[in-house]
């Protein structure tokens, strides 16, 4: 641990009495850099090794330069499925020693002896490995903010990638990463802040996560929502008579159809392995992004990597511009899950294509809800060979408030049963939106398109509604689509079908 300037011009480090060579650390060795390098410094490709940085202002961008975190390709340690791998021990200033056989570039300062948690950033010349065959590499600060300002496109083996900050994580270059083998790429922080693109193909067994846990070790609740009980409205309302049944109602009477009035559950999120040296992260627990960037998740056929986004309180995208284009594959499942809201705007394409054979959804606790006067363009689509559903899930309320702009295109081609594409809300689903929704159902298509509230389904605002080859419920007429938006009582215990 060097607290001052490092300066290998003035310390003999070689046998042969000299200093002209790179210096490599010895096995599983924690060097600090406090502030200044001078020379080339390089972790140990045989057993690992640390090395610790200062702020900035301090351990600068040249000084980076000279850092070199290289992959462990024997004695190697593929390091935690989601965790920080630790020897248990800490140095001097109390950041934690990483466990052997893992290569690491962490915080030189915490909070003990004098020391100060700050934030660190990773600079974009520092030198990452290009591959993780093996060992694992652990990017962190345990006390503060950590700012991933390196672009990075590394190519995943057995060894699991984290990246993690105690409070906030902040990604500001793009990262790119290959997953080509088991290893997991783990994003995590008390909050994590996306400011630039991410991409992330899955081509084997790892997965992809990006998880905010707050102050703690937060995850999503599990939660289940009590079917719908469907009451005919005969006689409650005196437009509701036999005609207007007739058009509303084309198949089985509803209390025979229950299993279009069942609510998928909502799934607990996944925690963190914390231990003695590391108990868990300080935050809101927001997933958010704060720049206009793209997001692209590929899970590959063939494969069963999973993606993941995960956050304690609120997945919130704050920049209209930004795009999502997510689409799995293979037999792994994708999914955004909030334990409190879904903020979504821009454009955001899900697709399960192929052979896709897992679930592709969004689950929030509480609300999935357009905020304000944003606008939303959701393109979902199921393709023929695929099974199991493609779902947003609300705890209360889909929400859509006057001034904002929701484009819905959902589609199901799928000849399974369970190709479905399903918005279920355990209260409301609500709009007084400017509200687009071209919901599809392919003609050879077996999966089925629903809108399910176990409260009411209330159109208030400008609506268009577009159904084609859907299933269960199709008013015949413009007026009857009126009649009930105005009326806003509209309770779907089973497909939503409407058809202009």
């Amino acid at each position: 641990m060097n607290d001052d300037n490092v300066e290998f011009g003035n310390i003999v480090y070689n046998s042969n009495g000299g200093n002209t060579t790179n210096s490599t650390l010895g096995e599983n060795a924690v060097f600090g850099v406090n502030k200044t390098l001078d020379k080339d410094l390089k972790t140990n490709t045989s057993y690992g090794g640390t090395i610790l940085i200062g702020a900035i202002g301090r351990t600068d961008a040249t000084s980076q330069s000279k850092i070199h975190i290289q992959e462990v390709s024997t004695n190697a340690d593929r390091g935690l499925d989601l965790g920080f791998a630790t020897f248990g021990k800490e140095v001097y200033t109390g950041t934690c020693i990483p466990a052997h056989g893992t290569a690491n570039l962490g915080n030189y300062q915490s909070n003990k002896n004098g020391s100060n948690p700050e934030e660190i950033t990773v600079d974009n010349s520092i030198h990452l490995p290009g591959t993780l065959n093996n060992g694992a590499l652990q990017i962190f600060n345990t006390k503060d903010n950590l700012k991933m300002d390196k672009a990075y496109s590394p190519t995943m083996g057995a060894g699991h990638m984290l990246i993690m900050a105690y409070k906030t994580l902040s990604m500001t270059k793009a990262h790119n990463v290959t997953g080509s083998g088991t290893g997991n790429t783990n994003l995590v922080g008390g909050d994590v802040k996306l400011g630039a693109n991410e991409d992330y193909t899955g081509a084997n067994t790892g997965s992809y996560r990006v998880i905010a846990y707050g102050t703690g070790n937060n995850v999503p609740a599990s939660f289940s929502l009590s079917n719908v009980t469907w009451g005919r409205c005969l006689g409650a309302y005196d437009w509701c008579d036999n005609i207007e049944q007739d058009h509303f109602l084309k198949t089985d009477v509803p209390e025979s159809d229950a299993s279009n009035r069942a609510f998928n559950s909502g799934v607990v999120g996944t925690a963190f392995t914390t231990s003695s040296c590391f108990g868990g992260f300080s935050g809101n627990g927001d997933i958010m992004d704060t720049a206009t960037i793209t997001s692209t998740v590929t899970l590959s056929a063939s494969a069963s990597s999973t993606a993941r986004w995960q956050a304690a309180r609120h997945i919130n995208i704050d920049v209209a511009g930004s795009t999502f284009n997510w689409t799995s594959n293979g037999s792994g499942k994708m999914w955004w899950a909030a334990g409190t809201d879904i903020y979504p705007q821009g454009i955001i394409t899900w697709k399960k294509s192929g052979s896709s054979s897992d679930e592709a959804y969004w689950q929030a606790g509480n609300n999935i809800e357009v905020k304000g006067t944003n606008t939303l363009t959701a393109n979902w689509e199921a393709d023929a060979g695929v099974t199991k559903a493609m779902r947003w899930l609300a705890g209360k309320d889909i929400k859509f408030p006057s001034g904002s702009t929701v484009t819905a295109n959902w589609e199901t081609k799928s000849t399974s049963n369970t190709g479905n594409i399903l918005w279920e809300a355990g209260q409301d689903i609500f709009s007084e939106a400017k509200l687009t929704a071209n919901w599809e159902v392919g003609s050879n298509a077996a999966g089925s398109a629903r809108w399910l509230a176990k409260h009411a389904v209330e159109l208030l605002g400008w609506l268009q509604i577009y159904g084609r080859n859907l299933m269960r419920l199709v008013p015949q007429t413009l007026e009857c689509i009126v009649s009930y938006a105005l009326r806003h009582i509209l309770n779907f215990p089973y497909d939503f079908i409407y058809e202009k």
